[in-house]
């Protein structure tokens, strides 16, 4: 990558591998500007588009410092943990201590943790060779780890080491997903040349499969199990579908609508960035019944990040709160429509490459969070109280 300084000496222009030219702040590596998001967010029908934003939303939440109440390092030289709505971290409610995973040269290592101050206080192997990605822990049963290999979608008793397969497929499963109770799963389907050919949910030793519309992305079940939503893109265009499972009702949401980008999906909604919305770095809620939508937070940039909800517990989405990974921040979102975020802390991050770029996610008690970000050269989990 090709660096110039600033005279004044407050940034740093990039010009990355992947064609992209940022601008970040010198030496906090907050970006300031990106070619690719001012591309991407420039258009002239913005204003039909509906977007119902709260009174007087915050841009710009208190500074950004790292002062976390309670912060410390896992591991160094580990694989990135994968996307915002996949659970790195168990259920840990009453408990003192808390479960992590990584993959640590591939191979999936559990790392029991105090709550109290973060030390790691044991450490396994899970006997499982595995990049991590597309791991999670359950969102209610505080051992229990899904593991998807080739074309099984297994339970994984972290204490025990027991195996049980849940869904067992014709096709390799990829970028699986559970509904809070683990009753129902959604995976896309892939043939033997790892080609997506449909988007396949699972409940009660059956398999649907659902037809593809358009070039297709990746699909997830809502924390209800009651919907799928999936990304396509026509014409270059991101389009969101969403599927009723109980009738096949089939709905979608244009990219000239909206349509969300990284998204995690809670009970019955989904939140996710709005690259159409005039408002920069829009964290968007679409009610995945009604398809009423409301913005949520801004990041102030063109350039939102990722979105987790792996915290997600009910209905009530105005209790409730997400974490956003900026490029250079982790937020801790209201989702009461008061436009309210605060900053955990910098995410540490000296890299921009898509594969380093921090994603961090939530326990399901919605207390820490943990990331991955690449510093000094090293690939390096932390976690943090938010």
């Amino acid at each position: 990558m090709k660096e110039l300084l600033s005279d004044n000496g407050r940034f740093v222009a990039i010009q990355q591998d992947d064609g992209n030219f940022v601008v970040y702040e010198h030496p906090n590596n907050k970006v300031a500007w990106s070619m690719f998001s001012e591309i991407g967010n420039r258009n002239e029908d913005n204003e039909d588009i509906p977007n119902n934003p709260p009174s007087n939303p915050n841009p710009n939440p208190n500074p950004p410092d790292f002062n976390p109440s309670l912060f410390a390092t896992i591991e160094d030289n580990v694989n990135p943990i994968g996307m915002a709505y996949w659970r790195n971290i168990n259920n840990h409610r009453d408990r003192n201590e808390m479960y992590i995973f990584l993959s640590v040269d591939d191979e999936l290592i559990l790392y029991t943790v105090s709550k109290s101050n973060l030390a790691v206080i044991g450490k396994k192997s899970l006997l499982i060779h595995h990049t991590g990605e597309g791991c999670y822990f359950s969102a209610r049963d505080y051992n229990i780890l899904y593991v998807t290999i080739n074309n099984t979608l297994n339970r994984i008793n972290v204490e025990t080491g027991d195996r049980e397969t849940v869904w067992q497929s014709d096709y390799n499963l990829w970028q699986c997903h559970t509904s809070y109770d683990d009753k129902t799963h959604s995976a896309s389907l892939k043939d033997s040349n790892w080609d997506i050919k449909y988007w396949g949910v699972y409940k009660n030793g059956n398999q649907k499969k659902y037809d593809l519309h358009a070039e297709p992305d990746e699909c997830q079940i809502d924390m209800s199990g009651k919907y799928l939503t999936a990304k396509e893109t026509n014409n270059e265009k991101l389009q969101n579908r969403i599927i009723t499972l109980s009738t096949n009702e089939d709905r979608t949401i244009t990219n000239e609508q909206g349509s969300l980008g990284h998204s995690d999906c809670g009970f019955g909604c989904m939140i996710g960035e709005n690259a159409k919305s005039q408002v920069p770095g829009a964290l968007d809620y679409i009610n995945l019944e009604t398809l009423h939508r409301a913005l949520m937070y801004s990041t102030g940039i063109w350039n939102m990040g990722y979105v987790s909800f792996t915290n997600a517990r009910d209905w009530q989405i105005e209790k409730q709160k997400c974490l956003v990974s900026t490029p250079s921040e982790l937020i801790s979102v209201n989702l009461d429509g008061s436009g309210q975020g605060r900053v955990v802390c910098n995410n540490l991050t000296q890299s921009q490459e898509y594969e380093d770029r921090p994603k961090a996610n939530l326990c399901p008690n919605g207390e820490f969070a943990i990331w991955t970000a690449k510093v000094d050269g090293r690939m390096s989990a932390y976690l943090v109280r938010v």
